[in-house]
């Protein structure tokens, strides 16, 4: 998925709202020059004069703050300005609770600016349900993939988890088991899912017989 940094409105203090403009990829984190609108000379230092969080709802301000790793009141060159913007989203991703990022600023003196970050949070868990499983109980299952309740869903992760549960089956001797699972959003909450997990786990697989050649 490509994240982008793009220019949207954001309060400011009147007559300063002069939009900066950003534009990165994740996949090649290349941006384009800022933009600070006719006729307004830049300095040749910028510095973050308040960082903004919105989007979030679970994920507290304050942490995404800290993790993307900007802090008020640090100046950058133009340069540097753009790698560190492009190493805070990096940053945020990597905590694996969003689906979607955006750094968007606006300059609010000749050389300062405002950072809002704009998250799109992935679903929380709110129930988990296992159907099929007879030689493993709940618990193991919970256990093998690192599922509990509240934790943060998205495909790679349930996948991951779908992964850790095959692999506790062929642990136990069963390697023809099969698992899938279904996620259905929560009526009263849009911020969280069910999430149904299925087993067929097939006949266990032993050694019959040993033979010795030579």
């Amino acid at each position: 998925m490509n994240i982008s940094i793009m220019n949207r409105p954001v309060s400011a203090p009147r007559n300063l709202a002069i939009w900066l403009t950003l534009a990165i990829a994740v996949s090649s984190t290349l941006f384009t020059p800022l933009s600070f609108g006719q006729g307004t000379q830049t300095s040749s230092q910028i510095t973050i004069s308040e960082i903004r969080v919105e989007g979030n709802v679970r994920a507290d301000s304050n942490l995404i703050i800290v993790a993307c790793g900007l802090q008020p009141g640090s100046s950058y060159s133009l340069g540097d300005f753009h790698e560190a913007s492009a190493r805070a989203v990096k940053q945020l991703w990597t905590i694996g609770m969003f689906t979607d990022i955006q750094l968007d600023g606006i300059q609010v003196s000749a050389s300062e600016v405002i950072i809002v970050i704009v998250v799109t949070e992935r679903p929380s868990l709110n129930t988990v349900s296992f159907q099929g499983n007879d030689k493993l109980k709940r618990k193991d299952l919970l256990d093998a993939g690192r599922i509990v309740d509240g934790m943060s869903l998205g495909p790679s992760n349930i996948a991951l988890a779908r992964e850790r549960i095959l692999a506790k089956y062929r642990e136990e001797g069963y390697l023809q088991a099969e698992v899938e699972y279904e996620s259905s959003p929560v009526p009263s909450d849009s911020t969280a899912i069910n999430l149904m997990v299925s087993v067929n786990e097939g006949a266990k697989v032993g050694i019959n017989t040993i033979v010795i050649l030579g």
